[in-house]
């Protein structure tokens, strides 16, 4: 059985945070200060790419930790538009 959607309009809404740009920027800016809060802190920040574990220590050298399989990226728009059965 087909799900049915409903076709949201790309305008600029009212309220910010139901804008999936502003979420999307507001997301990126937040991720970025903490690492670097992290790095001031002297405390390493772990990442992921390719499926592979990644932690930055505060000195820039980075070591993998854990690998796993690569997954699709998600984008915000996946995460906030996903269909229930």
């Amino acid at each position: 059985m087909m799900a049915t959607f409903k076709k949201v309009k790309k305008t600029k809404r009212s309220d910010p945070l139901s804008d999936i740009e502003t979420l999307s920027s507001l997301a990126r800016r937040a991720s970025r200060r903490a690492i670097l809060n992290a790095k001031q802190a002297g405390v390493a920040s772990v990442f992921i790419r390719d499926g592979i574990m990644f932690k930055r220590n505060p000195d820039d050298s980075i070591v993998e930790v854990k690998r796993g399989e690569p997954k699709p990226r998600l984008s915000i728009e996946d995460l906030s538009c996903q269909a229930y059965d």
